[in-house]
């Protein structure tokens, strides 16, 4: 399974932790809502692709 971090964190330390605990990706959240709706798109997008690619959709 693949975990995706959504934070408003920018520490570095942060991001290697999340990275140790098993997470495949960090991102920063935007704090625009205009930004934010296109990020929760693209990872929505990505999940999409890839079950299909896998045969899972």
């Amino acid at each position: 399974m693949r975990v995706a971090a959504s934070t408003s964190s920018r520490e570095s330390a942060d991001a290697s932790r999340t990275f140790e605990r098993g997470a495949s990706a960090y991102r920063v959240e935007p704090i625009d809502t205009v930004a934010l709706y296109e990020m929760v798109r693209s990872l929505d997008f990505y999940r999409l692709e890839h079950s299909e690619r896998s045969g899972l959709v």
